[in-house]
């Protein structure tokens, strides 16, 4: 049902006044991303299902992923990054002429991917689970080719559990990255080469810091699954 889907993820996009939203289904045998128009009047109807090329978890619980952002719409309206948590990989889906349509799939750098971040041409995934869990860079082109970037492959600090949202600051210089298990938020610093250095990690002013927004003045907003929210510069 769209219920159960929209618990997974969900982005929104506006394109020559029509408006549409996307869902990722998570499913096990094959992942796929929906694709709604919204009306004026707040409904929304069916317009199409497109395979991700990837598997998800499936139905493992409330919150499968454990995630925010593990489906992302780039700047221009044009582009869907989508995690498979169950196969390990990113995709990207274009959206041309109102539908949505498969254009590439690489191995997502580590395991359980479930979240990414986009800033421009660069994006990070969020890898939260396996030996050493990591966070790793690609660059993606015009048409939506993906290529990870050498050396941009950083692992989690040791003991990281419960990684949840990586998310780049506004101006594309930092990487945040939540983790709710350890009660910390992890800073990465971007060069210019689009590579992240050694994370900075500081301790959550709330208990179990989950999904990250910027707004003003570069404030980032910290929701925490206990019931908060936090705010930092």
């Amino acid at each position: 049902s769209f219920v159960a889907l929209c618990s997974l993820n969900l982005s929104a996009e506006e394109e020559r006044g029509e408006k549409f939203v996307y869902v990722m289904s998570n499913k096990s045998s094959h992942n796929s991303v929906v694709q709604y128009i919204r009306r004026n009047n707040g409904t929304l109807e069916w317009r199409g299902e497109v395979p991700t090329g990837g598997r998800g978890t499936g139905a493992t619980g409330v919150d499968p992923l454990g995630s925010q952002d593990s489906l992302v719409l780039s700047g221009d309206g044009h582009l869907l990054l989508a995690v498979n948590a169950g196969s390990n990989e990113l995709s990207v889906l274009e959206v041309k002429d109102d539908r949505l349509r498969w254009r590439d799939k690489e191995w997502s750098g580590g395991v359980f991917p479930n979240s990414v971040a986009l800033s421009g041409d660069l994006a990070y995934v969020l890898n939260a689970k396996g030996n050493t869990p990591n966070i790793t860079g690609f660059r993606l082109d015009p048409e939506g080719f993906i290529e990870e970037i050498p050396g941009a492959k950083v692992a989690l600090p040791p003991g990281t559990a419960g990684a949840n949202d990586i998310r780049f600051s506004d101006d594309g210089t930092k990487l945040l990255v939540t983790v709710s298990g350890t009660n910390q938020i992890l800073v990465f610093e971007v060069g210019d080469d689009g590579v992240a250095g050694a994370p900075t990690p500081q301790v959550s002013a709330g208990a179990s810091p989950f999904g990250i927004r910027f707004g003003r003045n570069g404030i980032a907003v910290v929701s925490e699954a206990a019931g908060s929210a936090s705010s930092y510069n």
